[in-house]
């Protein structure tokens, strides 16, 4: 029997990396209005064949379970056949 689960990209790095967090219940409407504009700065940065803010979705098998990551990345990267992922973050000094 095959079992398959849906997952966040989110979810699925915090549970694989379960020190830190990617908890933004904690900042104020000032700082991600920051963080936003670092965002747009970086990828104003980005080349033209490069993409900004793609959904991307893949499904992981292992033994008999079948997982669905899908989520949004802040940009993908192509550099002669490499692709990148690429994720900002931005944090404030308090």
């Amino acid at each position: 029997m095959n079992y398959s689960y849906r997952i966040s990209v989110r979810s699925f790095v915090e549970y694989v990396y379960r020190s830190g967090s990617l908890d933004t219940r904690y900042y104020m409407n000032n700082s991600m209005a920051e963080g936003t504009k670092v965002h747009q700065k970086i990828q104003k940065q980005y080349r033209e064949k490069d993409q900004n803010e793609c959904f991307l979705k893949t499904d992981l098998e292992y033994k008999d379970i079948t997982f669905q990551i899908e989520g949004r990345c802040d940009g993908l990267l192509f550099d002669e056949g490499t692709v990148t992922v690429d994720e900002i973050k931005s944090n404030q000094k308090s």
